[in-house]
Parts: structure tokens; sequence; C-alpha cells
């Protein structure tokens, strides 16, 4: 008696389990279950000091070895001053191909929930990449104003072959009489299967 109460319990068990596993798997698609989760939302840094700054960046693919499109965005709190050169330095991991002619600065407009992020205005720049690929220097023709608009750095290239979290440093110099090398902030990007 005992036996056959535990076995039509645990029948009911896998019933109604499979049942609602059913449900909620094909529900999935109109509620969102299936979409990549943001992992921005949650970052894990060896360093926590105080003087980290996290910048806003898109990318339009995370999966390694794969075409991407990356905005490394200036938005009006992190720009202080002018900006008459910009500096973004990549980690000795980081193993891709930069070219300067896939290389653009612009005004840009950040999407949201009826639009993408897109290029308004390309801003004439020169652009600098060091042997190693390690780092690239943005000269614009005019200095990057302080004004409300972003601005973003666009790069299009393979990802790398690795996967794994890279923090991308941007340093920036203002017009003045001392050049000095500024911390604007970091772009932590993450690079998947």
């Amino acid at each position: 008696m005992f036996n056959q109460k535990k076995i039509n319990f645990s029948n009911k068990f896998i019933k109604y389990g499979l049942t609602s596993t059913l449900i909620c798997s094909s529900l999935s698609p109109f509620i969102g279950l299936n979409k990549p989760v943001n992992s921005s939302g949650l970052e894990f840094r060896w360093d926590q000091s105080g003087n980290y700054k996290k910048l806003k960046y898109l990318q339009s693919s995370r999966v390694k070895l794969e075409r991407s499109t990356y905005f490394f965005i200036l938005k009006k709190s992190d720009r202080q001053s002018a900006i008459l050169k910009l500096n973004l330095k990549f980690p000795d991991y980081f193993k891709a191909t930069i070219k300067p002619k896939h290389l653009k600065l612009c005004k840009i407009k950040i999407g949201g929930y009826k639009g993408r992020t897109k290029c308004l205005e390309k801003i004439p720049s020169v652009f600098e990449v060091s042997e190693d690929m390690k780092s690239i220097d943005v000269f614009p023709d005019k200095p990057i104003p302080v004004d409300k608009k972003p601005y973003a750095v666009v790069l299009k290239m393979y990802n790398p072959r690795k996967t794994g979290m890279y923090q991308i440093n941007a340093f920036s110099q203002s017009p003045g009489e001392l050049p000095v090398s500024l911390y604007v902030g970091s772009y932590l990007i993450e690079i998947e299967n």
C-alpha cells in the first residue's frame, strides 16, 4: 500500500514536472527567456580600486573569430574637457588584427527600444595603430568638444581567438600648454564561444 502511494506520487510529479517544463519552454520566446543576457550587468574585476570608471560600449557580436562592430562610447559625463587626442589601450593577451582603415570617430545616436546605435556624423580624424596592435591613438582634426552629444570610436574587426573578458583603458589629452594624458575610463568587453 505504502509503495503504491509512493509510485502514484512520483508519477504525478513526473507528469506535472514535464507539463510545466513544456509550457515554460513554449512560452520562452514570448516572455524573453531566450534573449542573450547583457554581460555588462555583472562584472568581476581583480583590482577593485576606486580609480576604475566603467564606460559604455556596444558590440555587434561576442562570438570568438566572428566579424564584429564595436562602439567605444564617450558620453558627456565621460568628457570633463575637450579631447585633443584619445588613446585606447588593449591588454597584452588581446590577439586581434586592428587596421586603421576600419576605424572611424563619429558623433552617434545611442540606440534603444526603437532604434539601433548609429553614426550620425563622421568626424575627420587620423588613426595610429601600434605595431603590436595593443594601442590606438585617435587625433581628431578639431578637438572633441564638451557638449551633450555622445561620440564613439567605431571599430570593425574579427573578434579575438580566445574567449574571456578584456579591459580596454581609455586616456585623453586636452588642448593646452601642458599635454597630459588623463584616465577617462575602461571598457570591459567579453568574448564567448
